[in-house]
């Protein structure tokens, strides 16, 4: 099990309903940039962030094709707790959209399937070496 790369977003559940675009999500991230915001809809996302070394407002829209895949990852705390993680995993970490942050695991493969039909992108699943592969590769 997965349990030093948990992203920064993952710190509280949250849930983007695939068949209800489009959404808005926004986390606060641990430096000094403040908040990222992620708009998603059938196309793709639109992030806004500040830029790290300029500190000046960006926004980067990215087509469903600039993401690998929908990944998933499951994380266990020192206390036993498995918390999953869905996201559209980017090859760039700071563009990986958050999708989904569950303790309750009866709904991640459901929406797990759906992000990707929504997005006809594959399934991925980030192992504890930190590679996301696909399923048939992980099998």
């Amino acid at each position: 099990m997965n349990t030093g790369l948990k992203p920064v977003w993952a710190g509280r559940n949250m849930r983007l309903d695939p068949f209800r675009l489009p959404q808005v999500v926004s986390y606060a991230t641990r430096d000094d940039y403040g908040d990222v915001t992620f708009t998603i809809d059938q196309r793709g996302a639109v992030i806004r962030r500040l830029l790290e070394m300029s500190g000046l407002p960006a926004i980067i829209v990215l087509p469903a094709n600039a993401f690998r895949g929908v990944a998933a990852r499951a994380m266990e705390d020192p206390d036993g707790n498995v918390t999953v993680t869905l996201e559209l995993l980017h090859s760039d970490p700071m563009l990986s959209v958050p999708l989904l942050v569950a303790d309750d695991l009866d709904d991640v493969a459901a929406d797990w399937r759906a992000w990707a039909d929504a997005y006809r992108l594959p399934m991925l699943l980030i192992e504890s070496d930190g590679v996301a592969r696909t399923l048939e590769e992980s099998l």
